[in-house]
């Protein structure tokens, strides 16, 4: 609990320092499929009987207009999101596109309904209450999304469970 309560502490204070800045940070570039790579390393440590997928046809080195940091905890937070829903597998699918960078992960859990969709991504919303969490997750994405100008869209993925679609825009 402390844990969570640290990087809790920590994801808060870094959005509030970037609360008077809007849009993306000039100059600042990452690259998706290592990040990715990095978050999954972490994250089967955490779920060890989950499988993480990574599915890209772009190569490791690929950059990104974003901030490594806000790429990270978009990442973290979605991958722990499936880990903790899913059955089996969580599958992570980056491409990108004629508009700019697809980023989906879906799990094989019990999904969420299209009601739920629209109220989850409020600050402390929560779906069940008996499963570990503050709620803050997913309004974090949401944020990050919002600014790097992005799309979000939550559905039902291909196995039944949730999917997630992040829709960034190239840069102008």
């Amino acid at each position: 609990m402390a844990s969570n309560l640290r990087e809790l502490d920590k994801s808060l204070k870094y959005r509030m320092s970037k609360a008077d800045i809007s849009g993306r940070q000039m100059g600042r570039t990452c690259m998706p499929v290592e990040i990715t790579a990095s978050v999954i390393t972490v994250m089967e440590k955490i779920f060890p009987d989950t499988v993480f997928r990574l599915h890209t046809n772009l190569p490791e080195n690929f950059s990104w207009p974003m901030e490594r940091q806000d790429l990270s905890e978009l990442l973290g937070n979605l991958l722990e999101n499936g880990g903790k829903w899913c059955q089996t597998t969580v599958d992570v699918t980056i491409v990108r596109t004629s508009s700019g960078l697809s980023i989906e992960v879906a799990d094989d859990g019990p999904g969420i309904s299209p009601e739920a969709a629209a109220t989850v991504m409020n600050r402390g919303a929560r779906l069940d209450e008996t499963v570990a969490g503050f709620g803050l997750g997913l309004s974090i994405v949401s944020e990050i999304v919002e600014d790097n100008l992005g799309h979000l869209e939550i559905g039902s993925s291909k196995n039944g469970g949730a999917r997630i679609l992040i829709l960034l825009p190239f840069p102008d």
